[in-house]
């Protein structure tokens, strides 16, 4: 059994138009049926649009301002939105401000960071 608990190094993985760090994975606490890290949006950048074809994802904004566009819908987060992604949905973080946006992903079930292809 992996250990249920780690430190966040600062190391931080890279994918297009953001930078990300994987928190609760199973090689990381040995979760089988979700993941979970944060994910940090430059200003005026965007993470492409995609879709997780059996995923759902909650993300939580924890820092900044902007939209995530839901199915072609512009969905407007701040700080303690909430929004869940269903399967199949495309989607994307556009951040329209000129500070960082942090935002907390959770996926169930557990997916490869960044195994999905940009549309």
């Amino acid at each position: 059994m992996k250990s249920t608990s780690f430190s966040l190094d600062i190391n931080l993985e890279k994918l297009n138009g953001r930078d990300y760090k994987l928190l609760a994975s199973e090689d990381t606490l040995g979760c089988k049926n979700l993941c979970m890290g944060v994910s940090f949006f430059p200003p005026k950048k965007n993470g492409p649009s995609h879709a997780h074809h059996i995923e759902e994802e909650v993300i939580y904004c924890l820092e900044g301002e902007g939209e995530i566009i839901l199915n072609n819908n512009p969905i407007k987060i701040k700080p303690g939105a909430v929004v869940y992604i269903p399967p199949d949905s495309i989607h994307s973080v556009n951040n329209l401000s000129s500070k960082n946006i942090k935002l907390v992903f959770i996926f169930s079930p557990s997916t490869k960071i960044g195994s999905y292809k940009d549309l």
